[in-house]
């Protein structure tokens, strides 16, 4: 039996690792959304029917009572991603594993972070981009779960959710946090914001940090990386580009200073990342 940890949901949110790694053969993804549920396939006619149906903002599975069901799935699985274009105070009722009161009872807005509201101090991960309100904030069930909207939610949902194996334990979900899991979902969270700013680092990588100093023309060799300054435009600051050999990644420059002209020299520091099983792989490929 395959047992995933909340920190192992967490880090599966960034893991682009993964991504080369073929899933189990019965785990499956998937996404239940506000479509329009006039389009859909006839297995009777073989035929798809009103396929240009497009009243994609408030489509559900049924309705009880005054609430619509907009998610039923049976479990193990977890909840990855809940979207909306336009959340409202009405409430989302989140049921988890056929307990008859819902673990989570809040305004749909409400979801997305926000200050005063559950997630605020999780920008990277409860956020609104593009006036699309986003939270990636995993919920896991056992058994199953089930999302009520109750009205007044808003308009247009996306929910997206994997299905794990049977036999795969996951945590047991409350809609109250740990401690422990609260400070897993920061550290993601700002590990998000820092994005773009450091390169990922393996074991078996090489790191090389070096102040050259280049005039047009000539070319210098550090390690595996070789650089090349060329001459610019005359009245232009020089720009050393990298050239490379078949046996040599390219690199680029970062900070490149010096004064004006043609024939000025072109200082600057460069980073460059490389492991050695991997030579043929540049962080900075192509060339700046």
């Amino acid at each position: 039996m395959a047992r995933l940890s909340y920190a192992d949901l967490v880090a599966r949110l960034s893991d682009l690792e993964r991504l080369a790694e073929p899933p189990h053969p019965d785990e499956r993804g998937g996404c239940h959304s506000s479509y329009d549920r006039r389009s859909r396939y006839n297995p009777a006619t073989g035929l798809y029917e009103h396929w240009d149906a497009n009243r994609d903002g408030d489509g559900y599975i049924r309705r009880e009572g005054d609430r619509i069901v907009v998610f039923e799935e049976q479990g193990p699985g977890v909840i990855w991603r809940i979207w909306s274009a336009a959340p409202g105070p009405g409430h989302a009722e989140i049921y988890i594993d056929d307990r008859p009161a819902p673990a989570m009872d809040l305004p749909f807005r409400d979801l997305f972070g926000g200050v005063g509201r559950q997630d605020y101090n999780l920008p990277e991960l409860a956020m609104t981009l593009s006036r699309g309100h986003n939270r990636y904030i995993p919920i896991p069930y056992n058994r199953s779960c089930k999302i009520r909207l109750a009205p007044d939610w808003g308009r247009y949902y996306h929910i997206t959710y994997s299905r794990f194996p049977q036999g795969t334990e996951l945590p047991i979900f409350t809609g109250e946090r740990e401690d422990a899991d609260r400070v897993l979902l920061a550290q993601k969270d700002r590990e998000l914001a820092r994005r773009g700013w450091s390169l990922p680092v393996h074991a078996d990588d090489e790191r090389t940090v070096a102040d050259v100093t280049l005039t047009p023309g000539r070319a210098l060799t550090v390690g595996r990386w070789k650089a090349i300054a060329r001459s610019p435009a005359s009245g232009s600051y020089p720009t050393p580009n990298c050239g490379q050999t078949p046996a040599t990644p390219c690199a680029s420059w970062r900070s490149p200073s010096a004064g004006t002209g043609s024939g000025s020299p072109a200082s600057g520091r460069r980073w460059a990342t490389s492991s050695a099983p991997r030579p043929a792989y540049s962080p900075f490929a192509p060339c700046l």
